[in-house]
């Protein structure tokens, strides 16, 4: 189990790829222990609703496809709120957060995401 912050890099593509600035790759340190990189995709079911497929590189093991679904909604004029969990055949992680607008190209984001392999205690 690894509650964790890591850097992020956006990439948007169009809308039936991509939704909205939610990223597009990121590097997570995993207390201490080793580091993930993450390559994934946006599939646009509906306007606030999305699929996720990607990639996950252990630093000390093998790469997983990953597979889950998001969501997002408008919580007040310029901030929306966002949520997400994906599972692979090792790890499940849930996400949650806030994205506050600058303006139509940059945005801040604060989140909380818990990763927790299988057969690790909760």
């Amino acid at each position: 189990m690894s509650d964790n912050l890591g850097g992020v890099i956006s990439l948007n593509l169009p809308d039936i790829i991509s939704h909205g600035s939610v990223p597009a790759a990121r590097k997570l340190q995993m207390g201490g222990r080793r580091s993930t990189t993450d390559i994934y995709a946006h599939y646009k079911l509906a306007p606030n609703l999305h699929l996720i497929v990607g990639n996950r590189n252990y630093s000390d093991g093998p790469n997983k496809m990953f597979y889950g679904i998001g969501a997002s909604t408008a919580l007040a004029p310029r901030i929306d709120g966002y949520a997400s969990v994906t599972t692979s055949s090792i790890a499940t992680d849930w996400q949650v957060g806030a994205t506050y607008k600058l303006n139509s190209q940059t945005a801040l984001h604060l989140g909380y995401k818990f990763y927790k392999e299988d057969g690790a205690s909760s």
